[in-house]
Formats: C-alpha cells, sequence, structure tokens
C-alpha cells in the first residue's frame, strides 16, 4: 500500500504518539491485528502509525480501496458484526487474534478478538473503553504519573449513556470520573477548559506562557493534573474514544494505537481481552449493557416519539419489571450540574436509577426515527461466582427490556 503523505499528515502522525503511554512495550511486544478501513480512510493513518509502532498488520484487500458504495458490506458501521466478518476471515488465515475496523471517515473503531474456543467474539464499545480505562490508569500509575495524593488531578471523561463501569474504574484509582451529554464535543470543551485553566493559573502564579501542542506528553500531563485536570480518556459508547488531549474529537487512529498497546500488555501478562474483562468484573462486578430501539416511521413518526416521551414525565414510571425506581432525572429541567459542579445543558433525556443498582436512560435519536433505551446491569463488586452474576444481570436486564418494550407500545396505543 503506497500512501503519500503530507507536511500536515506527518505533523498529525506527530501528533498520534501521545496516544501510546508505553511505545516500547508496544514495540517489543509487537502484537499481530487485522485491520479494515471497510472502504473508507482509516488505513492513511492508522496503518502507517501502527506500523511505527512495531505493530504488525494484515489488511482487508477487498475492503481497503475507497468505495462510496461499501460493496462489501450492508453497512460500513463498526457497530455492526457483519462489517468485520473480512476482516475475521483474514484472521483466521493469518493466525492473528485481533480485528480492527474504522468506519468510512475513521472516528470510530470496532474491535473482534479471538475466544478460547477459536471463535471471535465482537467487543462492544462500552467494553473497549472499559478496558482503555483500566490499562491506561495502571500504566501511569505504574510509571508514578499517578501516584498517592495527585490522583484528583486526573480525570476519566464519558457520556452519561456510557456504562457507569467507567465511573467504578475511576473510583477504584482515585481519580475523577466527569459525565457529559451525548457528543463529543462535550468532552471536547471540558479538554479546552482545563487546558485554559492551566495556562491561566500558570501565567498568574509563575510568569510562563505554555504552548500546549508543543509540551511532551507527560510534562503536560504533570502540568495540567497541577493546575486543572489531566483526561486520561474520552470515551462514548458508541465506539468513540479519545486518549490524547491534543486532538478535540473522536479519533480512530489514535484509538487504533492505544487498544493495540493495550494488547500488548495483555500479551505481556499472559493474558486475552475477554480474560481482562473478567478481571476488571471480578474487581467492580460485571457490568452488561443493553440498547433497545423503537422505530416510529413516516409523517407522524416525530411526533409520536415526542408525545411517547412527554408521557415519561406526565405517566412516571415508579415501579419497572418488579424493581422500585428509587430516583429520577428529568435533564429537560434545570438545575443539574456535571462533577465539575458546572450547569448542564438542557437536554431531552431522563434517567432512571432502579434499587438493584440498574440505570435505564431513555432518549429521543437526534438523527433517526426512533426512541432509544439504554439499559445498564450490574453485579456487586467481587462476586462470589462471575459466571453466576453474569446469567443473573443478564435475565435481569432482558425481564426489563422486555418491560419498557411492551409498556412504550401501550403508551403509544
Amino acid at each position: 500500500m503506497n500512501i503519500l503523505q503530507t507536511n500536515d499528515d506527518m505533523s498529525y502522525k506527530g501528533c498520534l504518539e501521545d496516544a501510546v503511554l508505553n511505545p516500547d512495550l508496544l514495540k517489543s511486544i509487537s502484537p499481530k491485528i487485522v485491520f479494515t478501513p471497510i472502504h473508507g480512510t482509516g488505513a492513511i493513518s492508522s496503518v502507517p502509525a501502527l506500523w511505527d509502532h512495531g505493530v504488525q498488520v494484515a489488511l482487508v484487500d477487498e475492503q481497503s480501496e475507497a468505495d462510496a458504495n461499501f460493496s462489501t458490506v450492508n453497512s460500513p458501521n463498526p457497530e455492526n458484526e457483519g462489517a468485520l466478518a473480512l476482516g475475521i476471515k483474514v484472521a483466521n488465515k493469518t493466525k492473528s487474534s485481533y480485528v480492527f475496523a474504522s468506519d468510512p471517515d475513521c472516528d470510530r473503531i470496532g474491535v473482534a478478538v479471538l475466544e478460547d474456543k477459536g471463535k471471535f467474539c465482537c467487543l462492544s464499545g462500552n467494553q473497549v473503553a472499559s478496558i482503555l480505562a483500566e490499562y491506561r490508569l495502571l500504566a501511569l500509575k505504574s510509571q508514578q504519573i499517578i501516584q498517592e495524593g495527585n490522583e484528583n488531578g486526573f480525570a476519566l471523561l464519558k457520556t452519561f449513556v456510557t456504562t457507569p463501569l467507567i465511573d467504578k474504574i475511576a473510583q477504584g484509582y482515585g481519580v475523577r470520573s466527569i459525565n457529559t451529554p451525548t457528543g463529543f464535543k462535550w468532552m471536547a470543551q471540558k479538554l479546552r477548559k482545563y487546558e485554559e485553566m492551566a495556562s491561566l493559573r500558570i501565567l498568574e502564579e509563575e510568569g510562563i506562557g505554555l504552548d500546549f501542542d508543543r509540551t511532551e506528553l507527560f510534562t503536560r500531563m504533570d502540568i495540567l493534573s497541577r493546575y486543572s485536570t489531566c483526561v486520561v480518556l474520552s470515551a462514548e459508547e458508541s465506539y468513540g474514544y479519545l486518549p490524547l488531549d491534543t486532538v478535540r474529537d473522536k479519533d480512530g487512529n489514535a484509538s487504533a494505537l492505544a487498544i493495540a498497546e493495550a494488547i500488548a500488555f495483555m500479551e505481556s501478562t499472559n493474558t486475552t481481552p475477554l480474560k481482562f474483562l473478567d478481571t476488571i468484573y471480578q474487581k467492580y462486578g460485571f457490568h452488561l449493557e443493553k440498547t433497545e430501539n423503537i422505530y416510529f416511521e413516516g409523517a407522524e413518526g416525530s411526533a409520536t416519539i415526542s408525545r411517547l416521551v412527554e408521557s415519561y414525565r406526565s405517566q412516571a414510571i415508579n415501579e419497572l419489571a418488579g424493581f422500585q425506581v428509587i430516583k429520577s432525572k428529568d435533564f429537560s429541567t434545570d438545575g443539574y450540574v456535571d462533577e465539575d459542579e458546572e450547569n448542564l445543558p438542557l437536554q431531552n433525556f431522563i434517567q432512571l436509577q432502579l434499587e438493584n443498582g440498574f440505570t435505564i436512560s431513555i432518549r429521543p435519536s437526534g438523527t433517526e426515527p426512533k426512541i432509544k433505551f439504554y439499559l445498564f446491569g450490574c453485579s456487586e463488586p467481587n462476586p462470589v461466582d462471575l459466571s453466576q452474576a453474569k446469567e443473573q444481570v443478564s435475565n435481569s436486564l432482558e425481564k426489563i427490556r422486555e418491560w419498557l418494550v411492551e409498556d412504550a407500545q401501550n403508551r403509544v396505543k
């Protein structure tokens, strides 16, 4: 594959270096992956960056050429398992254990990993985000970047509809977790605010002006953690991640590098992504997420969705599938603040907390004629029997899903 690189490309490539916390580990392990851009732009920057860091990359030839018709897939969305099918086929041929798939504009990455039984399992966006959060905090702690006394200067950013497991991982390391509305623009605003706050405080206290874009990664982390907040990872459930702060949007190229580094760490400790996830679940409790979409097509669809959402306000849910609702938040009303004590923007979004620790979020889609239900289930930390905990959470979540669908249909009628 021949790729012509401009000066801007090279500058961006240099920026991507900050996605990797331990480049020596990545180069020494040299994990073997299959990469597919699914006929989009992903191979332009991701693949050279992975090569430069010692990653062995096999491309999916049939999907490496730009094709606006995306002729080899029903949908080029890496959230759909079918979009990774050709990548998995190449992985079986090349004896690779990992498949990375970027969406057409390469701001999101899907990941499939080899299971013990020889089949590939597609990880969810929440699972990949949890792996990245745990690994990156562990790496920074082992490098003494995060240490006793300075933890409060570090944070993870996530949206309200991203797994609460990330909140618990942050708590486990003593760092903060900041929840934002859906959309990376809100996390980008946080990154800008933290940088501006640090710059102003340094100027006021020491009379020094800093160009953060030209400041070395760990120096920048130290400054941000001391004078404002250093963000270790930004993530959303829909396969978007940002492991650096010099880019202000989800970035598939940087994500590919960060995920490859986490894989290298796992290989260095003789574990796999699925086993690594189990250690996370054992530590913080098993977490499972499901999304249920109900579509309302046609001219009346939008009005139906609006009426349905309003019904959750006028006829509030007090009990759901046998579980009591102990707290309800309607973010279309004033008064809600985030973990920085900043006012949250008004949004058409309702969140329910159940007595068993589960959470339900309800919001209409901003791009499609559907209402979305986000279901978050969890067990207690340190479950005695992890397999049993998984089964119980899964069964309860399915019961709740069925109840929500039936209730929504009744409300519409």
